[in-house]
């Protein structure tokens, strides 16, 4: 059995398979994604931290609510040295609903939803890709955080914007820095994943990263 493919995944991205400035989406709603720089290679798309990025604009992409749960994932590679703001892999960019990005005081893993930015501990692995799976539910009041498939962070308390962040998918970016590392692919279910569906999709795509 191969990664899961259901009617709840609304968006997949092998970066290691798409090539081009703009390209669709791999799910079943084929999301025109336009890119900016962000070199394509074998293993991913390359951001180069300065103004690399890729956008798609979609309803079914938009920010999570009080009644709205959602599981993110993607697989990425950082030099872990540079860069305020960097942005590991995903965000909702018109309303800044919810984002994965990293810090430079520590380089860790911080989310934000809202009105919290929250250091989750975890710290990036220099030049190694790694699993990042981020469950953010509206309807729990949390986020919960997988690194290769095994549980890491819990973060209960969240609040979600009543915004849908302008149905604004951005990989790469944000307002404060760029992304400075390899993205493998990426890609969103629009429920929770259990951690057996987590541990799924780790296991089945993590070959190519190896």
């Amino acid at each position: 059995m191969g990664f899961i493919f259901d009617p709840s995944l609304v968006l997949y991205l092998p970066l290691y398979e798409l090539d081009g400035s703009s390209f669709m989406s791999r799910d079943a709603y084929g999301h025109l994604a336009t890119v900016v720089g962000a070199t394509w290679t074998p293993r991913g798309r390359i951001f180069d931290g300065s103004d690399d990025k890729l956008d798609i604009t979609s309803s079914l992409l938009s920010g999570t609510k009080d009644t709205d749960q959602k599981t993110i994932g993607f697989w990425v590679s950082t030099p872990n040295t540079t860069g305020h703001g960097n942005i590991v892999c995903v965000r909702d960019a018109g309303g800044n609903n919810w984002q994965l990005y990293r810090k430079s005081a520590t380089y860790d893993l911080y989310i934000h939803s809202d009105d919290i930015n929250q250091d989750t501990g975890y710290d990036y692995p220099q030049n190694r890709f790694v699993q990042i799976t981020a469950i953010i539910d509206g309807i729990a009041d949390q986020w919960q955080i997988y690194v290769n498939g095994l549980w890491e962070y819990t973060y209960q308390g969240a609040n979600f914007a009543a915004d849908n962040g302008g149905n604004a998918f951005r990989l790469g970016s944000d307002s404060s820095g760029y992304l400075n590392g390899t993205c493998g692919e990426a890609w969103i279910y629009n429920r929770r994943l259990t951690p057996a569906e987590i541990q799924h999709n780790f296991l089945v795509t993590k070959w190519r990263y190896r």
